[in-house]
């Protein structure tokens, strides 16, 4: 009987743990290891064998209590094993805390599992976003924003540059970049945030057959174009990080129309702006822009869509909030 005693509990203990135990709780249990280990050293201090039994199905109530009640959030960040941060915000953490090391381990991991284009628009652009957000509240000084901006910089710097993708060959050879290609001109808005936005734009631009210039925001506060490149520049591309900067932008797009004596195409660029047909519209009414893009894919198409001739002065997003966007600029067409 004893032998028989102890074989029972060993059977259910296997038992319990390798089938029972996964199916109810999943493949994980949503702790982390240390967690476990102090669970399991606090309950059996406290209960004695019995708490060493129920240590991890006690610890995983309190942290799934912790994930749903509000008040006791806290308690699924010291015992989860989910990181507390999203992806943009531990980014946008690493290069305000001065480690862009770190934050470049965060973009090799990121891109051995996702095209570094998706990284970019959806990871280092809404650390951008966020940076902008703090400084306009006041709570991020010029000197944190250009250490945010010299990371973002640096870090773009030491990734591997985007593939191009294989184009058809044409007449006359294959299509390279010579003194006489079209530039296209990423210009930065308002301050060095902006300014790292449009580097973002421009590293994933350098895939098509143009050349990329970036014009930073001291010298875009004054529309400076050099003499020397202005029958070459075809499309200019406003980046802008604060949502609220349309009379600027504005102001610029007109600038650069009369400065380029050659039809130019002005995307611009409010990162921060949401996926809103109307606010879409309006802002590309406001601004005088072709278009308006709120992602670096969107300005990304928008930008190759210029330079193959089809360009049509349309917002940014999905289908149905372009369609939107159409009918409002219709009403207010008829409505002037």
């Amino acid at each position: 009987m004893l032998f028989g005693t102890a074989g029972l509990f060993l059977g259910l203990e296997m038992l319990t743990g390798n089938v029972v135990e996964p199916l109810l709780y999943g493949s994980s249990t949503g702790l982390s290891a240390i967690a476990l280990v102090i669970s399991a050293i606090f309950w059996t201090w406290l209960w004695g064998p019995i708490g060493l039994l129920l240590a991890t199905p006690l610890t995983v109530c309190i942290a799934v209590v912790g994930r749903y009640v509000p008040q006791l959030a806290f308690l699924d960040v010291l015992l989860g094993n989910q990181t507390p941060l999203r992806p943009e915000e531990a980014f946008y953490q690493r290069l305000l805390a001065g480690h862009p090391d770190e934050a470049m381990s965060q973009a090799e991991e990121a891109i051995r599992t996702q095209p570094l284009a998706e990284f970019l628009d959806q990871v280092a652009l809404p650390a951008l976003i966020l940076a902008e957000r703090d400084r306009v509240r006041g709570e991020l000084e010029d000197e944190h924003a250009q250490q945010v901006a010299d990371g973002v910089k640096e870090v773009l710097s030491r990734l591997q540059p985007p593939r191009a993708k294989p184009k058809e060959p044409r007449l006359g050879g294959p299509v390279t970049i010579s003194d006489h290609t079209d530039i296209v001109l990423c210009v930065a808005g308002r301050g060095v945030l902006d300014e790292a936005a449009a580097c973002l734009l421009a590293h994933l631009l350098e895939e098509l057959p143009l050349k990329i210039a970036i014009l930073p925001h001291a010298s875009a506060l004054k529309a400076i174009v050099p003499d020397a490149d202005r029958p070459r520049i075809k499309i200019v591309c406003l980046s802008y990080l604060d949502r609220e900067a349309t009379a600027q932008a504005r102001y610029l797009v007109r600038r650069f129309r009369q400065q380029i004596e050659t039809q130019i195409c002005v995307v611009g660029a409010f990162w921060g702006l949401e996926t809103d047909g109307e606010a879409l519209e309006q802002a590309r009414i406001e601004t005088r822009a072709d278009r308006i893009a709120i992602s670096l894919r969107g300005a990304t198409e928008a930008v190759n869509n210029a330079q193959k001739g089809v360009m049509s002065p349309e917002a940014d997003g999905e289908p149905e909030l372009v369609d939107l966007a159409h009918q409002i600029s219709s009403v207010i067409e008829r409505t002037a």
